[in-house]
């Protein structure tokens, strides 16, 4: 079971991965002025430079949440038991 923080790092890196590169396809489409976006000619070149610009900053958020999400699973649990099996004692007749 994850933890909520490890649950959150896991959403934000899907939703980045899936985002960049449908960002990268608006904006080629907006750069070529493609028909299929329903934009003023004038307003595509901007448009298309906008969602560059969220790709970028959607993969920064990829590989932040990839990263703490590694680190995560690199640690380990919050406490070890070190367990060490303890020396006989003498029997109680045989003390010098």
């Amino acid at each position: 079971m994850t933890s909520g923080k490890d649950g959150c790092a896991l959403l934000c890196a899907i939703m980045s991965a899936v985002a960049v590169p449908f960002l990268i396809f608006l904006g080629a489409l907006c750069l070529q002025g493609s028909h299929m976006i329903e934009l003023p000619q004038a307003a595509k070149q901007d448009a298309a430079w906008g969602c560059f610009g969220s790709a970028a900053l959607y993969g920064v958020t990829f590989f932040f949440a990839a990263g703490y999400k590694m680190k995560a699973n690199k640690e380990p649990a919050a406490r070890q038991v070190n367990l060490t099996e303890m020396q006989q004692l003498p029997a109680e007749g045989s003390r010098m």
